[in-house]
């Protein structure tokens, strides 16, 4: 008699369990029941939590930290980027934070800061890689456009990276050159980057610790062309922009005008640049050296020239928004 109470119980127990499962999707792991939960995009987080990543922007480092809560949705977002440039790249992080909220999900870019755009875009996606199970900085292999990309960051001296995507729209290959940087240092570690971004089908790979100027320089490098490989924010593809000719004013010392004439093949073919009321000899030779390096990056992502940041920024702000123009947006 004992015996078949037990039985009955035992069935009892196990209907319930099935139950659960069928009506509210419990799972369980090592004994333990655990409620999955969905976030935007169809991605699935365990349980609520906070998420930290970190890119490199303009100036530094961008980090964003997410807090899910336990029904899956994005709750807070923070952006901390103290090196991103008042009232371009701080104006940016100040707008976005807002979106990630708003969109429960990645952000769109803003028009004039790409840099930073890119950075704190690359983080929420990370964010919501580890809140899905997918690990910091997992990139979907898969999801880039066949060809080749190439871009190049500072860092001792001019880093090139050039990927590959193959025709199943991963990574096939990585090429890095970096003839100035330093032998036995930079050089060593680019020779270990080269198989990580491989491995790692993205470009969130860890720092040489020994050779972090050569090493932030290959992976924002490599980041541009993944950038440009799937159609990311402040992506600059040479042939992607439509023939024209796009003008756009800023305000430096006064007013910068820059006007970018795109060729039929889709690349910049010109810039010009006028900004007569910079300071002679400061932000006139900014201006001077600001226009080939446009051309020779075939994109706004230039460096700032040091003696005339402000000169700079207006500069880099105009030739986004032609080049916004020209891309349709």
């Amino acid at each position: 008699m004992n015996e078949k109470k037990s039985t009955g119980f035992a069935a009892l127990i196990l209907s319930v369990v099935v139950a659960l499962v069928a009506v509210f999707g419990v799972r369980f792991v090592g004994g333990t029941a655990s409620q999955e939960e969905e976030i935007p995009g169809g991605e699935t987080v365990n349980e609520g939590g906070t998420f930290s990543a970190t890119e490199r922007g303009y100036g530094g480092d961008v980090t964003v930290t997410l807090t899910v809560g336990a029904d899956g949705t994005i709750t807070d977002a923070v952006i901390d980027g103290p090196d991103e440039t008042p009232g371009i790249g701080g104006a940016a992080i100040e707008q976005m934070q807002p979106q990630i909220l708003e969109k429960q999900g990645v952000p769109d870019a803003v028009s004039g800061a790409s840099r930073t755009s890119e950075a704190v875009i690359a983080a929420v996606q990370s964010c919501l890689d580890q809140a899905a199970g997918g690990g910091a900085g997992s990139s979907a292999a898969g999801a880039y456009v066949p060809g080749e990309y190439t871009a190049t960051a500072q860092g001792m001296g001019d880093v090139t990276v050039t990927i590959t995507i193959g025709d199943d729209g991963s990574i096939a290959d990585v090429v890095i050159d970096g003839p100035d940087e330093t032998p036995g240092i930079g050089s060593t570690a680019i020779e270990q980057l080269q198989p990580a971004i491989l491995e790692a089908q993205s470009a969130d790979v860890d720092v040489i610790a020994s050779a972090t100027i050569t090493s932030n320089a290959v992976i924002e490098a490599a980041q541009s062309c993944l950038d440009q490989a799937g159609g990311g924010a402040g992506s600059s593809a040479a042939g992607a922009y439509v023939p024209g000719e796009y003008t756009a004013t800023a305000q430096g010392m006064g007013d910068i005008t820059v006007t970018i004439t795109i060729g039929d093949d889709g690349s910049i073919a010109d810039v010009v640049i006028d900004g007569p009321d910079e300071t002679p000899g400061i932000g006139s030779t900014a201006i001077e050296q600001l226009q080939p390096a446009i051309l020779e990056a075939q994109s706004a992502d230039v460096d700032v020239i040091a003696s005339a940041t402000i000169t700079s920024n207006a500069v880099i702000e105009a030739v986004q928004s032609c080049l916004d123009q020209a891309a349709g947006n």
